[in-house]
């Protein structure tokens, strides 16, 4: 690394100026050992690592990204924390390693076919685009169901009366009524039903066996693939970054997205328009779902390839004190992962690890370092694992420290571990995850026009979830007092970047537990490779670990714990105007009427739901008659880390080999491989062979009904959000259907065989 010794004189300096202006009652001596750990210097020396050249931009399956896990592993082993996960043979270790399905989506050769009048109208991308792990061939009816939600303690269900078992919906992205600051989906912020996910989830609940989705088509914000084409960088790579899918993951089916004029086609049987469709469910909230007449599609999905591989979480735990509360579990989380490496396209440059231009060259390779994004988080986690170990005295409740895998792929470490839980998520009262909290946020492509960017961000953090616990934000708002951040939560009132879903809290705040992501905003480096090290505020990093560290104090010792709110209510209306008397002339004009009341939505009682009874248990994964655990003794502390501290990326060989898997392009009736338009923003393979046949990867769904066949689903558990376990049990009548439950797998994993030891001294040394 190329670090001018000024430069680490200056961070010292600062770091010794953060700590004595936070000498305050706002410290407990009890606390305060390990909040005098958190300093600047380490954080850059552990950023400088993670980002650097040798970790080749942490891809996940790559050799970076493992290097990275066995680091991350190292210093949770080093600070003393337990390890908690079980390899195959029964050996504890710090990984939770799960498989995972990487595959690249063959966009030319994919397409989806509308027969109608036994004509058939087909579509390629980019006009209907979907990626599966597997090749899917699928024919069935078409149903409309509205936003796909249902939503009972809101009383909206687009699926009642809907028969959708063995067909394919056609859904609305996004959810009713988005601009309207008092509709009970969080006024003009999106609750937990906007997701695609929840939304696929929940058809296949209902026994859809495929769902389309259609931007809102009376949306005033960019769709989704438009917000991501703006970001370039990463997406817009000559080698598309691959797509990956956890490899046993509860969600069966496959989705496609289409454009407005596919949808309108889709929907040409009946006698309105897709605009009016949705004006007339935002209008009073009534679902407009109902069978499409005539109307089969057939969705023919390819893979140029597709292989497997295995990628690991990496958490430590810190047990608690108090013989009861210690069953309890606070989270505190980052992801390790980010975009990789690529060789530099023809006559372009690259840029190294402090920002320095590499000359475009046969050598010359681009590296998505992911500084910030997310070095930054990491270097987060693993500062408070060292803080709360190091301080000597600890909190009452249990504290897991986890970096998670996969989440530039779809968040697949944390949906893994949510529905894999090493510890009972019933007991989790609150979870910090950091992701991107290194930089000032800035205007980039990505926002411009989207949301409003303070002026000066030097000092700012976003909290994100804090609809859902306003009680955790009280927490954090009276620990900030002598840390002096500037908190902000306008991405709770977006709709249109869609924030709410994009890391790593997401898959826990839908088992209903108050989880925030603490984020200092985009900026024009998000993922590009000038994403360094050197561009970040370590200064401003410490002083959110520190006011993080506190927080996690707080849930983790104090009496109540945040209570989550599942159905968050929409922000008051504004006061009314005062009344102007009709005979009273405006200042410049003529007279005016009373200003009408401000229309609110009618009342909508929440459906109560019991709550889950879980008894305290000092560790969930032992049996009930296991001797206590003894205290692990402590290494000395890892401080600020080097590369010297780390494995060699390039010699890695602990996960099994990634070997791709060809699968061949379909040709036409013909025997000619299929032409069509591609989307331009998506780069496209050199060359396509024209003469193998494809074969499909059966996805588990049936044949079409008219072929004869008989449709064949697996059976699929009923799935719902969490209920809410603050609330009494009131009795309701269930809903037609059972809500889906995301999770709820019982503790475990299939852990590889050849992990560090927890007791190797050297656990972040490579195998040899």
């Amino acid at each position: 690394m190329r670090t001018s010794k000024s430069f680490l004189v200056a961070l010292a300096m600062a770091s010794a100026c953060i700590g004595m202006s936070a000498q305050s009652p706002n410290v407990p001596a009890d606390e305060r050992k390990g909040f005098d750990t958190l300093n600047a210097a380490a954080l850059h020396a552990d950023v400088s690592f993670l980002a650097s050249d040798k970790l080749e931009g942490r891809m996940s399956l790559q050799a970076g990204d493992e290097a990275a896990e066995r680091w991350i592993a190292g210093q949770f082993g080093k600070a003393g924390l337990d390890p908690i996960a079980t390899k195959a043979n029964g050996m504890p270790t710090y990984e939770q390693s799960f498989g995972i399905i990487e595959y690249q989506p063959d966009r030319v050769n994919s397409s989806v076919t509308l027969t109608r009048n036994g004509a058939p109208t087909v579509w390629h991308a980019p006009q209907a685009f979907g990626a599966y792990k597997h090749a899917v061939n699928l024919t069935a009816p078409v149903v409309f169901a509205g936003y796909g939600i249902t939503a009972p303690e809101l009383n909206y269900d687009d699926y009642k009366d809907l028969n959708v078992e063995g067909k394919i919906v056609l859904i609305f992205d996004h959810e009713p009524q988005e601009d309207d600051p008092q509709s009970i989906f969080n006024g003009t912020g999106n609750t937990r039903y906007a997701t695609g996910r929840v939304k696929l989830l929940n058809a296949q609940a209902h026994g859809a066996v495929a769902v389309v989705i259609v931007p809102e088509p009376n949306r005033k914000h960019l769709t989704n693939a438009e917000r991501a084409a703006r970001i370039g960088g990463s997406v817009t790579r000559e080698t598309p970054l691959p797509s990956q899918a956890i490899e046993d993951d509860e969600l069966k089916i496959p989705s496609v997205t289409v454009q407005d004029a596919v949808a309108k086609e889709i929907l040409g049987t009946l006698k309105t328009t897709p605009g009016d469709l949705q004006a007339k469910i935002d209008a009073d909230l009534t679902p407009q779902s109902l069978v499409l007449p005539d109307t089969t599609l057939t969705l023919h999905l390819r893979n140029l390839s597709e292989s497997t591989g295995r990628t690991s979480n990496v958490l430590g735990l810190l047990r608690g004190t108090d013989p009861t509360l210690k069953a309890e579990t606070i989270l505190i989380s980052a992801h390790h992962d980010h975009d990789g490496m690529a060789a530099c396209p023809e006559g372009q440059d690259g840029v190294d690890q402090d920002g320095q231009a590499i000359p475009a060259g046969a050598k010359c390779v681009q590296t998505w370092h992911g500084a910030d994004d997310n070095a930054s988080g990491t270097a987060g986690v693993v500062a408070l694992a060292r803080a709360f170990t190091e301080n000597g005295a600890r909190p009452r409740r249990s504290v897991l420290f986890v970096v998670f895998a996969a989440e530039e792929r779809g968040l697949l470490g944390s949906y893994y571990m949510a529905a894999h839980p090493l510890r009972p998520l019933a007991t989790t009262r609150a979870m910090i995850n950091f992701d991107m909290i290194g930089r000032d946020e800035k205007p980039s492509k990505q926002t411009d026009g989207l949301i409003d960017i303070p002026a000066d961000t030097g000092n700012r953090l976003n909290l994100i979830g804090a609809l859902y616990s306003p009680e955790y934000k009280k927490v954090v708002v009276e620990s900030n007092n002598g840390i002096g951040l500037t908190l902000d939560d306008r991405f709770d009132h977006d709709a249109v970047l869609n924030v709410l879903f994009r890391s790593d809290q997401f898959p826990f705040l839908l088992h209903n537990i108050p989880a925030f992501w603490w984020f200092t905003g985009f900026h024009p480096d998000y993922h590009h490779i000038t994403d360094t090290a050197e561009k970040l505020d370590y200064p401003k990093m410490t002083k959110i670990l520190q006011l993080a560290y506190l927080t996690a104090w707080r849930f983790a010792n104090d009496d109540a714990v945040p209570k989550f709110i599942p159905n968050p209510e929409p922000p008051p209306p504004p006061p009314p105007a005062p009344p102007v008397a009709a005979e009273t002339p405006a200042a410049d004009g003529p007279a005016v009427s009373p200003a009408p009341a401000p229309r609110r939505r009618r009342p909508i009682a929440p459906v109560l739901i019991a709550p889950t009874t879980v008894a305290p248990d000092a560790d969930a994964n032992a049996p009930a008659t296991a001797a206590p655990v003894a205290e692990p003794v402590k290494n000395a502390p890892a401080g600020s880390s080097s590369t010297t501290d780390a494995p060699d990326a390039a010699t890695s060989s602990r996960h099994r080999p990634v070997t791709p898997v060809l699968i061949k392009p379909t040709t036409g009736e013909a025997g000619e491989v299929n032409t069509v338009p591609v989307d331009p923003m998506a780069p496209q393979p050199a060359t396509t062979p024209a003469s193998a046949t494809a074969t499909p990867v059966s996805t588990g769904t049936g044949t079409t009904p008219d072929s004869g066949g008989s449709q064949v689903r697996p059976p699929v558990a009923p799935v719902t959000l969490a209920p809410d376990a603050t609330k009494s049990g009131a009795k309701v009548a269930p809903p037609p259907v059972t809500p889906v439950k995301l999770g709820g797998k019982q503790p475990g994993q299939d852990e590889y065989d050849d992990d560090p030891k927890p007791d190797d001294p050297k656990p972040d040394a490579p195998k040899q």
